[in-house]
């Protein structure tokens, strides 16, 4: 990710922090603690980790539901969608794994959910997400970066 796109983000408020492209593990010694939208602090990070994925934190106003295909995400979603009707448009990323992060605003406090369904995560007070246009390679991801299919902007 260049520069550029870091103050993007950092003037929306997200908050980012380095992570490793080979592993999606932080590079900073307290993980998504340590995220900021300090454009000095992302430029420093950017010069230290040159070809690393960016994490951002996840809360309750920039939550996720993370839909992975691998664990039956998509036929999980499909089921649920068959019942209650589509999920409305919001901010969407196709994921490296070829699975799609959904950003939701959630009430206060809402905290992560493994397996909130078979191959369905929620990430809100206490987790992070990936973001555009980080690249993690590994075999699962085959090359594929992350990407906006739909932009919050």
């Amino acid at each position: 990710m260049d520069v550029q796109s870091l103050q993007f983000y950092a003037a929306m408020g997200w908050p980012l922090f380095p992570c490793s492209n080979k592993s999606k593990k932080p590079l900073t010694s307290h993980g998504f603690k340590d995220a900021t939208t300090d454009v000095g602090q992302l430029k420093a990070w950017h010069g230290q980790h040159v070809g690393c994925a960016w994490g951002c934190a996840t809360s309750s106003e920039r939550g996720v539901i993370d839909i992975d295909p691998r664990h039956g995400g998509d036929v999980t979603l499909a089921s649920l969608e068959a019942q209650h009707g589509p999920l409305p448009l919001t901010p969407r990323v196709r994921t490296g794994g070829g699975g799609t992060h959904f950003y939701f605003r959630f009430p206060a406090g809402t905290g992560c959910a493994i397996d909130l369904f078979p191959g369905i995560d929620r990430r809100a007070e206490g987790g992070y997400v990936i973001i555009p246009p980080s690249k993690i390679d590994i075999p699962e991801h085959e090359g594929r970066t992350y990407a906006w299919d739909v932009k919050p902007w």
